[in-house]
């Protein structure tokens, strides 16, 4: 069975939804808390802070970034404000 992921997340600081990459790409070092304030509404423009990671997902609100390569829940991390928006 793959692993799925929530299509509806959204961020309880930020208020933001999160934006999701899943096409095996992480977020470039280069990437900071400015650059995912500014283009949160802008995916387009969030692509340029993303980099070719086989087996990776990145997923950004307006306040956080994150690249994953394994299967995570968000209960491991602490740091994330992020719960489901409902379907």
């Amino acid at each position: 069975m793959a692993p799925k992921s929530c299509a509806k997340l959204r961020c309880l600081q930020c208020d933001k939804k999160i934006v999701r990459f899943d096409n095996n790409v992480r977020w470039s070092s280069k990437v900071d808390y400015i650059f995912v304030r500014n283009y949160n509404t802008y995916p387009e423009k969030l692509k340029d802070g993303l980099e070719k990671a086989d087996g990776y997902a990145s997923y950004a609100c307006q306040c956080k970034w994150i690249s994953v390569n394994e299967q995570t829940k968000l209960e491991d991390l602490d740091h994330l404000k992020w719960h489901c928006a409902g379907h």
